[in-house]
């Protein structure tokens, strides 16, 4: 599909659902498996757009949504903490690479869902 069918038909469609800020609920099997997916979202068309942390029913209903991108991380959320947080530090660090604006947005709480169960 050309450019310019491709923006004439996402200029007709609605914009559909709109993200929504959700966090996770740590459950005890995430905590016995020691890390939990997390998942984000953002506009597709401006990379400085804010990067939205969603559950997985609300990522799994935007990544059909030609106006969000998303990812999914692995993160670390039980273990020695100076470990976890390097651990979570250069995922953060690498996803970054993929998503830009992600290591900004991670990088205020990389313990994050810590236990120390």
């Amino acid at each position: 599909m050309n450019l310019i069918k491709k923006y004439k038909s996402i200029k007709e469609q609605d914009l559909g659902k709109q993200a929504v800020e959700k966090f996770l609920k740590i459950s005890s099997i995430d905590i016995k498996r020691g890390w939990v997916e997390r998942y984000f979202v953002r506009q597709v068309n401006n990379i400085k757009a804010r990067i939205i942390e969603v559950d997985k029913q609300e990522y799994n209903e935007l990544k059909s949504n030609p106006f969000y991108i998303g990812i999914i991380i692995r993160w670390k959320i039980t273990g020695n903490k100076s470990n976890v947080i390097k651990t979570n530090a250069g995922i953060s660090v690498k996803r970054n690479k993929e998503f830009p604006g992600l290591d900004n947005k991670l990088r205020k709480d990389f313990l994050k869902y810590y236990t120390d169960s």
